[in-house]
């Protein structure tokens, strides 16, 4: 579904930009098992690449892992408190402003934990839509060049290592073994488009697809 090229590569010797929004996106792994599928998150940052062109978003921190809840809560805690971008920067860099979680497994007590703490938590359920679905609803973003990835200091023309996994996932898909990945980036795309982010012009009608909680459920006068 995403080609690699359509993502844009943010030169190595460039200084980071000023973000204007950051957003933590979590999939949370399905059981508590030691052997149950990583717990995958995905920061991005939102900003202006310059005048003429529109609103876009960086991949600026990424990283899955295998762990009990125990574990995941204080890690998510502790991510919360990161500052990105340019520390030399007014502002020095850009607190979190909010992080998404889907809410199922471990997703729904991490929801509920972090709202105890304080912070601006935000639960996400795709409804029914399959993942394939989820990334074609994306899909026109990167395909218009506004996502990008920060360049590898050593390699150029090539990402740097720690988002080397995510790319070749979501780019592989769906012939991976995982996906968690592919789930926390496909919902932290779709969030920001509707926020008003993120905008591109086809604009794909897809209000039926998932699930928004803080809206009032539609009913059909036709399905009776």
């Amino acid at each position: 579904v995403f080609k690699r090229d359509w993502f844009k590569l943010w030169p190595a010797d460039r200084p980071l930009p000023q973000f204007q929004y950051v957003l933590q996106s979590y999939d949370c792994a399905t059981s508590d098992k030691t052997h149950n599928d990583p717990t995958a998150c995905t920061v991005w940052g939102v900003f202006k690449p310059n005048d003429d062109k529109p609103m876009s978003v960086m991949v600026i921190d990424c990283w899955s892992e295998r762990m009990q809840y125990p574990d995941l809560r204080p890690r998510v805690i502790d991510e919360a408190s990161s500052i990105y971008g340019d520390e030399n920067e007014w502002g020095h860099g850009k607190k979190v402003d909010m992080i998404l979680v889907e809410d199922k497994s471990a997703g729904i007590s991490l929801i509920q934990d972090l709202q105890r703490a304080g912070l601006n938590v935000r639960s996400y359920n795709p409804g029914k839509t399959d993942k394939i679905g989820r990334l074609n609803i994306v899909s026109p973003i990167i395909a218009k060049g506004l996502v990008y990835l920060p360049e590898s200091t050593a390699h150029e023309g090539e990402v740097r290592d720690w988002c080397q996994e995510m790319v070749n996932q979501v780019c592989a898909f769906p012939e991976v073994r995982h996906d968690d990945y592919v789930d926390a980036l496909t919902q932290g795309l779709r969030l920001m488009r509707d926020m008003g982010l993120l905008t591109v012009d086809y604009l794909y009608n897809d209000s039926d697809l998932y699930v928004d909680e803080t809206q009032p459920r539609r009913v059909n006068p036709y399905a009776v």
